[in-house]
Formats: C-alpha cells, structure tokens, sequence
C-alpha cells in the first residue's frame, strides 16, 4: 500500500478545519514528496501542511504554515517517521499547545540540509523542531522561538544533531 509520489506541485491557502494534514494527509507509508511549496496551509490538529507515516520529504518550501488546537504538533509537517531534506521552513508555528515544532514534528527518522528561519511553538517546545529519535544534520537554524517552552530551534528527547549552525534561537 504505497501513496506514490506528488512532485512539483504548490499547495497554497489550504484547510484542514478539524483535522491534520492541511494540504496533504497520508495514513499509509512510502510517500515521497519532492520539489513541492507549501504556503499559508493550516490544520486543527497535526501538520499544517503535511501528516505522514513515513516517506520522504525533498526539496520543499514550507512558508506560513500553521496547527492551533491544544493537542497539535508540527506547524509545517507532523510524521512518525520519514527522511527530511534539503527543504526551507519559514514562519511555520504551532499556536497554543502543549507539544510543538513550530515547523516539524518527527519521531523517527532523519532531517538534513534543511533551513528554519522564524518558526514559533508559541505555548510548546521546539521552536522549528520537536523530536524523539532523530538525527539531524548540517542544517541551519536562525530566529526560531519557544514561547513558554523549551529549545528555541530543537526539542529532543533522544536523537543526534551533527553539523548544525544556530542563530539567534531564543526558549522564553
């Protein structure tokens, strides 16, 4: 049971009103999701652009992306797990929760060569992301914010971060 692929595709002022994945939702693993912009995608519980199982996520543009009910998490993408990379990630926030990543939410998986620029877990933590067993690497992160929680750019339960640049990250 394999999604397939979506590839150069614009998602733009798209609504999930009372549930995940405000552009595109995948329940079934294996996705792959290359060279694609997300603007202005919202969604009440998890991922305001994206909710995955697992996939891949490629050569992205994730801008204004946003979750606002008090059990979301992932502004821009929420997934189990997947392979993230080469992707921009700008202005993404989730709005009143208790979890965060203001731009990602990932459990597993990998995330590299990756900007976050500006992405707000306003009431969470992780201002771009929020993470269990992860490996981030070689991303840079620049003017991410944690209202009333932790890691103004990364969250992380377990995981590694190798190779990163931070920026003006600020937890308040």
């Amino acid at each position: 049971n394999n999604f397939g692929t979506v590839e150069n595709c614009i998602f733009f002022n798209n609504t999930a009103l009372t549930s995940s994945g405000g552009a595109i939702y995948v329940n079934s693993p294996g996705e792959t999701i290359i060279n694609c912009n997300f603007t202005n995608n919202n969604a009440y519980i998890n991922g305001g652009s994206i909710y995955s199982r697992s996939g891949t996520i490629e050569y992205c543009n994730f801008i204004n992306s946003s979750v606002g009910s008090s059990e979301a998490a992932g502004g821009a993408i929420y997934s189990d797990s997947s392979t993230i990379g080469y992707c921009n990630f700008t202005n993404n926030t989730v709005k009143n929760t208790r979890y965060g990543g203001g731009a990602v939410f990932l459990k597993s998986g990998e995330i590299a060569y990756c900007d976050f620029t500006k992405n707000t877990a306003d009431i969470g933590n992780g201002g771009a992301i929020l993470m269990s067993s992860v490996t981030v690497m070689y991303c840079n992160f620049t003017d991410n914010v944690a209202t009333n929680g932790n890691g103004g750019a990364i969250s992380s339960s377990t995981g590694n971060i190798l190779y990163c640049n931070f920026l003006n990250n600020t937890a308040l």
